[in-house]
């Protein structure tokens, strides 16, 4: 997977000869579990580098990766990763925004209900009801579960249009809770996300990781939702 790095000895370089430019380059990394990557810059420099970056963010942006390939059924796999990787980023954030420590809240609230995706989904939707007071959260519908079950669970392989309808339907769901993070809980945000505009923070998503023509498949979307989350709101408000 391509990721974008900069070079902290180039950007010295180059701002001693007035430049002050990022040198960002694309590097082609080995996703681990770790945060640090070594790579070498194009002219030679060795480098070091702690990704920034939620795991949600992560999952989706190889998600994107597979439907560019064409791998239609890795794509599904990583979407619903990603979906539950918010479901935790989500919780994490509220729960700090109540006043539970990232200790408290792991131990008491994600510990029993680590291993249990159900649970999760069903704490999200009431932990986004008490926070908005709106009475619909932004989850997967019934058709799309058994869409889902059937690629992970029972080995099916999803056409490219099926694929694309549950890629958008992740994203908005992600779009949607984290507009409600910006709108409820902006100072308890951490990390990447912390005090950026929405539509920084949808684009953030898969920007770095799409060329200028892939990235149609999902920018008209980032605008859409950005446009259509703001109305949303405003309308369940009045009700």
């Amino acid at each position: 997977m391509k990721l974008p790095f900069t070079c902290p000895q180039c950007d010295q370089e180059n701002r001693e000869n007035g430049n002050f430019i990022p040198s960002i380059e694309q590097r082609d990394v080995i996703i681990t579990n770790q945060i640090t990557y070594e790579y070498t810059c194009s002219k030679g420099h060795q480098c070091f580098c702690v990704l920034q970056i939620e795991r949600f963010e992560m999952l989706y942006k190889l998600a994107i990766h597979e439907f560019l390939e064409n791998n239609f059924r890795a794509c599904v796999i990583n979407c619903a990763a990603a979906l539950e990787r918010f479901y935790e980023f989500f919780l994490q954030v509220v729960f700090h925004h109540y006043g539970y420590s990232s200790e408290t809240f792991y131990e008491e609230i994600w510990l029993p209900i680590k291993d249990r995706s159900k649970r999760q989904e069903d704490l999200f939707k009431d932990t986004f009801i008490e926070l908005t007071s709106i009475e619909k959260p932004p989850v997967l519908k019934d058709t799309h579960r058994k869409f889902r079950n059937h690629i992970v669970h029972q080995g099916e392989f999803p056409k490219k249009e099926q694929t694309r309808d549950f890629a958008d339907t992740i994203f908005r769901i992600i779009g949607f809770g984290l507009y409600t993070l910006y709108k409820y809980c902006d100072s308890s945000l951490q990390g990447s996300t912390n005090s950026k505009d929405l539509r920084e923070i949808l684009v953030k998503i898969i920007m770095d990781v799409l060329d200028d023509n892939s990235i149609n498949i999902l920018f008209p979307l980032v605008i859409q939702i950005c446009d259509e989350l703001n109305s949303s709101q405003e309308v369940n408000h009045k009700k």
